[in-house]
């Protein structure tokens, strides 16, 4: 399934940003929409506090050699892993979608405008899991339209438009979808791929999201779904 929308003046409530290179700085609020892609949140005080009883086996993050490679990426490089979420939550994961205390992250640079992020979250059960994977599902699908209505000063002037994909849902332990977001701001600013990969393995959930320039018809989606598979099989 895929859903375009086109917006041009956007006359919603306004929101402090401040331009930043070719993207905008500052949150949209509910987005969780970084100044650039290669943003990495600092740990709040609170994510390094003990992560809840739920998670006891500390999951294994994907090594930078297991992400997308190519001249497109750059050279990844990974940060440590922390407990909780961003303080600036990624595009699409805002609205405190994934539980602080049952989760913890990873972030990755790679060039200019290039970066990923993976999450693992230790539900309470099973049935528990499968719920926050419907909701992460919803929310992702829905961010494009959230992106269209925000009003982000830079974009006032201009045409932008949005829209996103399922790519499917693959056999990998309980199930993993892969989604497409894609952002085409105004002429001078920069169209960018937003990929994400939800996968369930029990009470374990493992988000894989990665930001990098283009459209939709470049979309790394092979590569990507592999280093989504990767990720969720290995976590634990």
């Amino acid at each position: 399934m895929t859903t375009l929308r086109i917006r041009g003046r956007i006359a919603t409530a306004a929101l402090a940003l401040c331009a930043a290179g070719t993207a905008f700085g500052g949150l949209v609020a509910g987005l969780g929409v970084p100044a650039a892609a290669t943003d990495v949140a600092a740990p709040a005080p609170s994510e390094k506090q003990e992560i809840g009883v739920g998670v006891s086996r500390l999951p294994s993050f994907l090594k930078t050699s297991q992400l997308p490679q190519g001249s497109r990426y750059g050279t990844w490089k990974a940060g440590g892993v922390y407990t909780g979420t961003p303080r600036n939550p990624k595009f699409c994961l805002g609205n405190d979608v994934l539980p602080a205390a049952e989760t913890r992250y990873r972030t990755y640079r790679g060039k200019k405008n290039v970066a990923a992020e993976e999450f693992v979250t230790i539900a309470d059960n099973d049935a528990a899991a499968a719920a926050l994977v419907s909701k992460l599902r919803s929310q992702i699908q829905g961010c494009y339209s959230a992106w269209l209505d925000a009003d982000i000063p830079q974009y006032r002037d201009g045409k932008r438009s949005a829209s996103w994909k399922r790519y499917g849902t693959y056999a990998v332990e309980d199930g993993m979808t892969i989604i497409g977001v894609f952002t085409v701001p105004p002429k001078g600013f920069v169209k960018t791929t937003h990929l994400y990969a939800v996968g369930r393995d029990g009470a374990m959930v493992v988000v894989l999201h990665l930001g990098v320039p283009g459209g939709k018809a470049k979309a790394p989606v092979g590569k990507f779904t592999t280093a989504g598979a990767t990720a969720l099989r290995q976590a634990l």
